[in-house]
């Protein structure tokens, strides 16, 4: 028994050094643990991956056990006018009485692939989602712990998980002056989202030293362009 503990910590030992070696993001386990996972379910609740699409504007029910979640996002506009309003493509939280919880997972414009998140705030916990389109989209659904572990780099709107340990890093966007980059940090525990990095529409690239508190959190990162965090 002891041979085995003593040959599976070198394993993992080795595993991490290799991950640094290639830049990637903080350590943490390859895989999530089953029980770092069931906190991810109590907190966010599971339910069946589900699939909504159109052309035009729609208001999508939520599901009662899916009002935490996330959406692998696409949309084409009608129009290649990226001036026009009709190239807009909104995803809006709606609370119980049909009125807006104040988040907005998605709002731009253009065309546009993306993972983002929505109800990870307890209290917002939305009934429904508003859909401002004109042209085709398509929102793929699927409960937060799917969503992929922290990595070092990557490129657009995306949803990661970390479980590891309190770590600084280095938080880098190549501003295209598309959209804002920003990363939000919500931790389990806090049940509330922090915002460790933010370029605040200032147009310019973005570059600052982060601390990732220790996890379990969800992190969302929006932007329209290259990012690191390394």
């Amino acid at each position: 028994m002891r041979r085995t503990t003593i040959a599976a910590a070198l394993v993992v030992s080795v595993a991490a050094v290799v991950s640094s070696l290639v830049g990637v993001a903080p350590a943490q386990a390859a895989a999530m643990p089953a029980a770092m996972k069931a906190q991810y379910d109590h907190q966010y609740g599971t339910f069946t991956p589900f699939t909504k699409s159109g052309s035009r504007n729609a208001t999508i029910v939520l599901p009662q056990n899916a009002r935490s979640g996330i959406i692998v996002a696409t949309f084409t506009p009608t129009t290649k006018d990226m001036n026009s309003s009709d190239a807009d493509f909104i995803v809006r939280e709606l609370n119980s009485k049909g009125g807006p919880t104040g988040s907005i997972p998605i709002g731009l414009s253009g065309k546009y692939t993306g993972r983002v998140a929505y109800g990870t705030d307890s209290w917002r916990k939305p009934a429904a989602l508003e859909v401002e389109a004109k042209g085709q989209w398509t929102l793929k659904f699927s409960q937060v712990s799917s969503a992929p572990a922290l990595t070092a780099s990557g490129h657009g709107d995306d949803v990661m998980l970390y479980w590891g340990a309190t770590a600084t890093r280095q938080f880098r966007c190549t501003n295209t002056r598309v959209a804002t980059c920003m990363l939000r940090d919500t931790l389990l525990r806090n049940d509330y989202e922090t915002i460790p990095a933010s370029d605040n529409g200032s147009g310019k690239d973005l570059s600052k030293r982060i601390t990732l508190s220790k996890g379990p959190s969800v992190l969302q990162l929006n932007a329209g362009s290259t990012w690191s965090i390394r």
